[in-house]
């Protein structure tokens, strides 16, 4: 008997010893393990929404008598990069200090039901604009620019009305599209010379169509990398999961707020596009 409770007391000794030097171990690293972010929110819902109509007003951007929605939130595979392989906890500060790229932003979506026309406005969290796309139908007509003329619309709209300075960035890539419509559209893509994440590079991405500048947006750039797929496929097979989980019950795909580049978790993520 008297060996049983001496056994029994080890046991309950020993779990103890065990769970505080688990205890203190979580506390000394859990900012490693898991590291906060402070953002300062300077713009609520309701100045983003009056933010995106008065943009979108000032544009002619279509759909008209649209509807909107809201969503702020951020770009956790950047993120992740980041503290893995970009520079971690340190240099993941710095970009927000510095405000070098909006990882987390306010996303307005405006839209009109039985309208192909959709329009995505987003704006940093102390409230400047950083990003728009404006989705035009496929059949829908307009002008077709040379190249050239096409990159000094795309520049002159992008410096004018959204602050970008050109002379951090040099063009990387250029393509065009014909549309069924007869409207072509031009893509020119921009890397930053001054800031760099290692293996991953700032870009901005200029596209306009027709003789329209229609989407202006930031996004980071991996160079191909072994490690950086090893985490691309790990966060694909996640978002799997969570598309094939409660297949009943649950709709045919998530889409937060419309953007399915981005935002779409039943489609593989870009292998070398963060944004």
């Amino acid at each position: 008997m008297l060996r049983r409770r001496w056994a029994g007391s080890l046991l309950w000794t020993a779990f103890v010893v065990l769970s505080a030097g688990a205890a203190i171990f979580t506390l000394r690293n859990f900012s490693t393990a898991f590291p906060l972010v402070s953002i300062e929110l300077k713009m609520d819902r309701a100045d983003a929404l009056r933010s995106a109509r008065t943009i979108a007003q000032r544009n002619a951007w279509p759909p008209e008598g649209f509807d909107q929605a809201a969503e702020f939130g951020g770009s956790q595979e950047v993120q992740n990069f980041v503290e893995l392989a970009g520079g971690g906890k340190q240099e993941l500060g710095r970009i927000l200090k510095e405000k070098i790229f909006a990882l987390y932003t306010w996303r307005v979506r405006h839209f009109k039901q039985g309208d192909a026309h959709e329009t995505l406005i987003r704006f940093t969290p102390d409230g400047m604009r950083y990003g728009f796309s404006v989705k035009l139908p496929e059949e829908e007509r307009g002008d077709t620019r040379p190249e050239g003329e096409a990159q000094q619309i795309a520049e002159t709209a992008a410096q004018r009305d959204w602050g970008i300075d050109f002379g951090r960035y040099r063009l990387v890539e250029s393509s065009k599209d014909l549309k069924p419509g007869g409207r072509t559209d031009h893509t020119f893509v921009y890397e930053r010379q001054d800031e760099s994440l290692r293996e991953g590079h700032y870009r901005l991405r200029l596209v306009v169509g027709g003789d329209k500048l229609t989407e202006l947006r930031h996004f980071v750039h991996i160079s191909s990398h072994a490690f950086v797929r090893v985490v691309i496929i790990v966060d694909y097979l996640s978002r799997f999961c969570l598309c094939q989980a409660n297949a009943r019950r649950q709709a045919k795909c998530f889409d937060r707020i419309s953007d399915s580049e981005i935002y779409d978790l039943c489609q593989p993520p870009l292998f070398f596009h963060f944004l």
